[in-house]
């Protein structure tokens, strides 16, 4: 008896159908839609600890994508900006931390510009004795540069005269870096702006900081004044106040020591010279402020060649630009980097050739130049390349109807009207017109026939 009652329950469970694996994302979905109401309440109301807690929560959480959403859907923002001046370092640190961590997504980034998070942030923790809050509020500047929404927001709420003013300070060298990366976002939007700031200058100096910093040891001199590490102060001094340091004396036997930290603040800082120098009144700044002598001071060092062919792309198309670069023996280095072409790669090329080309517009240049033609007619010539495929437009499909006729038992399948939709649409696809796309080998092939052009022309 007993054991037929435990086969008539084995059966009865049997019977039924096996449960639904539920995929985890959606289980972790449906955890984050209860536990982010409780975690946003706790962050407003609770004690010291249990923000805490609720904060360390967040951040753990907040790297997945879905939860960054369902973060936001709870308005965890306000929460947030009531712990930004919290006298408590963990809260603090942890709010910063989760900010930067919203604004990874498009969504985080227009909820943060409607709660104005980059005035609060600016405002206070930017100014933090904590070097890793004042990271957390650069690293959230630099994915709110990313999109040209929030950059304009930078621009709006003079985040960016601030950060160009903490760049001059004394931050210390890692933030420094991070700093540069909503800097440079920006510079491309509004230029003439930044230019008004002085940072011209200050991106200078940085250069020049680098290898004092690095080589002071190593040549027994301090090239530059040395620099005192500490934070920011909330009252900085406006950097039209900034004076040029004394001009790079340097050997390129020097270099090879380079740290890898240094040498990143040089290209960022080497590129937001570039950005800079796009409008005539940034070509006129960075002549003035002794950019193209600092520039060409590493044209001949591997690792900065590449940024610095590309910064002075701009710049000489100035004549003033042009005299000086040919003074300084610029030619000479082009035609090494133009004689070992078969060693680089299109992209980094085409900035060697445009900055030849402008040299070569000088009647001295175009002297000193002359013997890179038999090069450059090897480069221009086009080379057997697989060709880059065009967009390709499907076909539209009409629909079709199946009818059955019953005296004659078969299917017949008919097509149906074309509507005014997919008569357009076929319209459309007969007719479009093709843009071809110029490759980058395309683009260096005419770059080097233009140079060609200037290198034998007469007067």
């Amino acid at each position: 008896m007993e054991i037929n009652s435990n086969l008539h329950h084995i059966a009865q469970f049997a019977s039924k159908p096996n449960p639904t694996v539920r995929s985890p994302d959606i289980l972790d979905q449906a955890y984050g839609l209860q536990s982010f109401p409780s975690l946003v309440e706790k962050i407003k109301y609770g004690t010291t600890i249990i923000q805490q807690k609720a904060l360390s929560t967040v951040c753990s959480q907040l790297p997945k994508p879905e939860n960054v959403i369902i973060s936001l859907q709870c308005e965890i923002f306000g929460a947030l900006l009531g712990c930004l001046s919290n006298t408590d370092d963990e809260i603090r640190l942890h709010t910063t931390k989760a900010i930067s961590l919203l604004v990874t997504a498009p969504k985080g980034r227009s909820d943060a510009i409607k709660h104005k998070v980059v005035h609060a942030m600016v405002s206070g923790p930017l100014h933090d004795n904590i070097a890793e809050i004042r990271n957390n509020v650069y690293s959230f500047l630099s994915n709110m540069s990313l999109s040209k929404d929030g950059c304009h927001e930078l621009i709006d709420t003079k985040a960016i005269e601030v950060l160009v003013m903490i760049l001059a300070s004394s931050e210390t060298l890692p933030l420094k870096e991070t700093i540069l990366n909503p800097l440079i976002n920006c510079f491309k939007l509004d230029p003439l702006l930044v230019i008004s700031l002085n940072t011209m200058t200050v991106l200078l100096n940085q250069i020049k900081t680098m290898f004092n910093t690095t080589h002071s040891q190593a040549a027994h001199t301090n090239i530059f004044p040395a620099e005192t590490v500490h934070a920011p102060s909330p009252k900085l001094s406006p950097t039209s106040n900034i004076a040029a340091l004394p001009p790079l004396t340097i050997n390129l036997s020097q270099l090879s020591s380079i740290p890898s930290l240094h040498l990143s603040i040089v290209i960022n800082c080497i590129k937001g010279i570039e950005v800079l120098s796009a409008p005539y009144e940034g070509k006129n700044e960075a002549i003035k402020c002794g950019a193209v002598e600092v520039l060409l001071k590493f044209i001949d060092f591997s690792p900065l060649q590449n940024a610095v062919v590309s910064a002075l792309m701009p710049i000489t198309i100035c004549n003033e630009a042009k005299f000086i670069c040919i003074s300084n023996k610029a030619t000479t280095s082009l035609l090494t980097m133009l004689e070992n072409f078969s060693h680089k790669k299109p992209k980094e090329l085409v900035p060697i050739i445009k900055v030849t080309t402008n040299l070569a517009e000088s009647p001295e240049g175009r002297m000193q130049l002359s013997p890179a033609l038999p090069i450059l007619k090897k480069i221009a010539t086009p080379t057997q390349q697989t060709p880059i495929p065009q967009p390709q437009h499907t076909p539209v499909t009409q629909p079709t109807t199946t009818t059955t006729t019953t005296s004659l038992k078969q299917s017949n399948t008919k097509q149906a009207p074309v509507t005014l939709t997919a008569f357009y649409a076929k319209k459309e696809e007969t007719h479009v017109a093709h843009t071809p796309i110029l490759s980058i080998n395309d683009v260096l092939v005419e770059s080097a026939q233009k140079l060609i052009k200037v290198l034998t022309w007469t007067p």
